[in-house]
């Protein structure tokens, strides 16, 4: 039902975690939205070092942390 669901929405809001990264179906996922030029909006609660795939992937996309700011430093990419 996800590949369905992609297909209908315009953005995906991505709560960007390392449980996150280590899913082999969230990466999927974003690679797949990504893929078909919807919005990917990630949001960090906690800081941490984004791994080489969604640093990757995400390395043109504001990220949003809690305060509401975005990630200005891209050390933690």
């Amino acid at each position: 039902m996800i590949p369905v669901a992609l297909n209908k929405v315009q953005v995906v809001v991505l709560l960007l975690t390392q449980e996150a990264e280590e899913s082999v179906w969230v990466v999927k996922e974003i690679g797949v939205a990504l893929g078909k030029r919807k919005s990917v909006i990630p949001y960090r609660r906690e800081m941490y070092q984004i791994g080489d795939t969604f640093g990757f992937m995400l390395a043109d996309v504001q990220i949003l942390t809690d305060e509401g700011n975005s990630d200005t430093d891209k050390d933690l990419l």
